[in-house]
């Protein structure tokens, strides 16, 4: 087995700064968040095959597979699926079929935990405090709304990724 090499922290900050620019926007029934998890993996596939351009087709092609969960808290799956590329990388024992396994396996539990933290309760709770702030006239609380909740995405997102690295 070669040495295993460590995707960038710059890579990982572009690869999840692609997946919140895009996590959604090539959403459709047969991939749903796939295509925008495909697209955040580019620049780690680019900088695990440099050279290798049928490699990089091949990486990207096992990434376009269906995936929906949600994606703050979903981000975890980056982390373990940017692990186990540079395992794949290396040479190990770790195959295509595992690093899909474990995304199909992750999807769903992350989906309900994140839609219930981030949808049921840091967005409402957020919401009733800015709504009932603009009801009295404060009208920068839009703005605080979207500085917080901004804040809470990224904050997630990051989060959750390292520790799923």
């Amino acid at each position: 087995m070669a040495e295993v090499v460590k995707v960038s922290k710059s890579t990982q900050k572009k690869s999840i700064l692609n997946w919140f620019l895009s996590c959604a926007v090539g959403g459709n029934y047969e991939f749903m968040h796939g295509v925008g998890f495909m697209y955040s993996m580019v620049p780690v596939v680019k900088e695990l095959y440099p050279n290798d351009v049928e490699k990089q087709k091949e990486t990207l092609t096992r990434h376009l597979t269906f995936l929906n969960t949600e994606p703050e808290v979903g981000t975890v799956i980056h982390g373990v699926t940017i692990a186990m590329e540079e395992q794949v990388a290396a040479g190990a024992d770790c195959d295509a079929d595992q690093i899909v396994g474990l995304k199909s396996a992750l999807m769903g539990p992350l989906a309900g935990i994140g839609d219930t933290v981030t949808q049921g309760l840091v967005k409402t709770i957020l919401l009733a405090i800015c709504v009932d702030m603009g009801l009295k006239g404060n009208i920068v609380a839009p703005l605080i709304f979207f500085v917080l909740y901004t804040a809470y995405i990224l904050g997630m997102g990051r989060f959750m990724f390292n520790t799923g690295y």
